[in-house]
């Protein structure tokens, strides 16, 4: 049995406490599904000193989608 407290989300709890400028965390983006359980267990590091961090790496795809897709104000 592992949680917060102990195995790796203990270990990962800890190095967020102790470093502000990296943190690591489970992706909760992606919805399981059954043959690729794998993807509930993705993780990310987010390096904010990086000097591209702020700058979108993903393809065209996402920018079309994000020209339709626009909030109304």
């Amino acid at each position: 049995m592992y949680g917060p407290f102990n195995g790796e989300l203990a270990a990962i709890n800890e190095f967020n406490q102790v470093h502000d400028q990296i943190k690591i965390h489970l992706n909760q983006n992606l919805q399981p599904v059954p043959s690729f359980y794998w993807r509930t267990q993705i993780y990310y590091v987010h390096l904010f000193q990086h000097p591209l961090y702020n700058n979108y790496v993903g393809g065209t795809d996402q920018a079309t989608i994000e020209s339709i897709v626009q909030l109304k104000q």
